[in-house]
């Protein structure tokens, strides 16, 4: 058997004195403190909630079931809601007038048939609106 020469197999050789050390590599870690998890959690919490109601997939109520039961003039006294507005009142109940909804909660005559019936009340208006709600239900039907 013949021994390898030095031109057959390259030899690594560490000059005299030194010794072999790792290298540190140029990857950097570093650490994420709890308060970054914490922002980073509620970024992606608020951005995928923000786009899905900007989309339209998030909704927080029925309201086009609500839509139709309002274009029909078939709503349920217990179907009206703080976040209608007068108009949408009115047009629910055949025979009732956007005037006679402000009468009834107390508001100005002049105030806008956009209004919602929940900013009628935080405006002191006579009464809530599940008294609203009741005196509906009691009123005499057309």
């Amino acid at each position: 058997m013949s021994t390898p020469t030095p031109a057959s197999e390259p030899m690594l050789r560490l000059p005299d004195g030194r010794r072999p050390v790792p290298t540190r590599t140029r990857l950097v870690t570093r650490r994420l403190p709890v308060a970054g998890y914490a922002l980073v959690a509620l970024v992606l919490l608020g951005g995928s909630v923000g786009g899905s109601m900007a989309m339209g997939w998030w909704q927080t109520d029925c309201g086009g079931a609500n839509e139709a039961a309002i274009a029909s003039g078939a709503l349920a006294p217990e179907g009206v809601k703080g976040s209608m507005t007068v108009k949408q009142v009115a047009d629910a109940f055949p025979g009732l007038t956007t005037a006679e909804v402000l009468r009834v909660f107390g508001a100005p005559a002049d105030t806008a048939t956009s209004t919602q019936l929940k900013a009628l009340v935080q405006n002191g208006s006579a009464i809530e609106v599940t008294e609203f709600r009741t005196w509906l239900a009691q009123r005499p039907k057309p």
